[in-house]
């Protein structure tokens, strides 16, 4: 029989073996030392050493938790479909925020990924043009590392001009491919968007309806501060307009609010005093998820409590059968 084991065999088992060795020793020592004052056979202490050294074994055994047998359990994964848009504009490198926009949208993406255990996350880039940076998924490890990858280089420097239209519609076309599965259809949808809300296109926001009319919820994480910032740029020098001034970069609200509002979700910030992202986590995990998956699977279940049982058991039989004269 194949057995598994919950726990190795380690440190915290051999300081109680140490333990117990000691105990033990200084309990017989103490109890042949009473034996001889009142004149007793010694021998009768080591009769129930085994004994007791057999409860020890089979809780090192029920600590470790074994673990045999097999049996069929259903898993069930209850989800979302969530979407993160994160905005690789040149706005994005400005440093009111430290280290800078984007690494602090990076950071705070890691971690919120991490906390949607239960939900597929895909990643789109945007600026002009929005692109799949990454599939829906449940592989949390390997969208973290398209995540640590994202720089401003990604998207051509001719297009590094925010429109909001452009993401919410590839997000759009993703979500509608994906409810032609019939499995898809019902699950419910999110998109995140990672933004500084600065919008400087003609963009009308067509997608917001159809958006609503599906139920997608689109929530907006702004990153940034109202005094804003200059754009280094990767040479050293601060982006300039087409007077030679230096531009400066500052958090905008306006378009952001439309589509939070419009499609029934929310706004969260990351500024210089606050942190919002806890907020945003809760907000999204409020959200009724659908069941994405059921599968059986084999498990082995830890039968520690078995030899839990035998422990009581010889426990009792000791303390009835207690030796005459000396209690050992």
């Amino acid at each position: 029989m194949d057995i598994q084991w919950y726990h190795q065999f380690g440190d915290i088992e051999i300081i109680l073996l140490s333990f117990w060795i000691v105990g033990y020793g200084l309990y017989l020592s103490r109890v042949w030392k009473t034996a001889q004052i009142l004149q007793e056979r010694s021998a009768w202490v080591w009769l129930k050493l085994p004994f007791r050294l057999l409860i020890f074994v089979l809780g090192v055994i029920a600590l470790l938790g074994p673990s045999f047998g097999y049996g069929k359990k259903t898993v069930q994964t209850i989800g979302k479909d969530i979407f993160f848009a994160v905005d690789l504009s040149a706005s994005m490198n400005a440093q009111d925020i430290k280290p800078s926009r984007l690494e602090r949208a990076k950071f705070e993406i890691s971690n919120i990924i991490q906390e949607l255990k239960a939900d597929r996350v895909g990643l789109v880039i945007f600026s002009g043009e929005a692109f799949l940076q990454s599939p829906l998924t449940f592989d949390k490890s390997a969208l973290n590392l398209f995540v640590q990858t994202l720089n401003t280089s990604l998207i051509p420097d001719s297009i590094l001009t925010t429109d909001y239209d452009v993401p919410l519609q590839l997000v759009l076309e993703r979500y509608e491919k994906l409810s032609e599965n019939v499995q898809d259809k019902y699950f419910s949808k999110v998109v995140v968007l990672v933004t500084d809300g600065e919008d400087f296109s003609l963009s009308t926001l067509e997608p917001l309806q159809q958006l609503k009319q599906k139920g997608i919820k689109v929530f907006a994480l702004a990153i940034g501060t109202r005094e804003g910032a200059k754009i280094l740029e990767p040479n050293g020098v601060y982006r300039k307009d087409e007077d030679r001034n230096e531009i400066v970069t500052r958090l905008e609200y306006a378009t952001l609010n439309q589509i939070t509002e419009e499609t029934e979700a929310e706004l969260f910030e990351i500024t210089a005093e606050k942190n919002e992202s806890a907020q945003l986590i809760t907000s999204i995990q409020a959200i009724k998820g659908q069941r994405l998956d059921v599968r059986s699977v084999d498990v082995s279940a830890n039968k520690f409590e078995y030899f839990v049982w035998f422990i009581l058991i010889l426990i009792s039989l000791d303390i009835v059968f207690a030796l005459k004269i000396l209690k050992v």
